[in-house]
């Protein structure tokens, strides 16, 4: 996020105001102190006039069931979801080391 914010010329703040998020939340999100929601990721990359997909890095958009599925993490209670969030990381990690 904070590489496409750099390329657009943009501060935080005008970062902030586009997506609809406070200045402090996106600091901690571009320091990776805190995960976005998905409904933060879709305000930024509406803020950046690209898809879901593109501003994560993927090559193709977010697939209905995709979008699906993070709701469904989102609604997990906190610990829970966070214990799923590792888990997949580490999955996508290995995945992307197989290749």
């Amino acid at each position: 996020m904070r590489r496409r914010r750099k390329a657009a010329g943009w501060t935080l703040e005008v970062l902030a105001e586009r997506a609809d998020l406070s200045t402090h939340y996106l600091s901690t999100v571009e320091t990776n102190q805190r995960d976005p929601s998905l409904s933060t990721v879709e305000k930024l990359a509406g803020a950046f006039g690209i898809g879901a997909g593109e501003l994560l890095g993927a090559s193709t958009e977010l697939t209905p069931e995709g979008i699906e599925a993070g709701k469904l993490v989102e609604a997990l209670p906190p610990r829970i979801r966070e214990a799923a969030l590792v888990m997949l990381n580490a999955l996508a990690v290995r995945t992307a080391k197989r290749r």
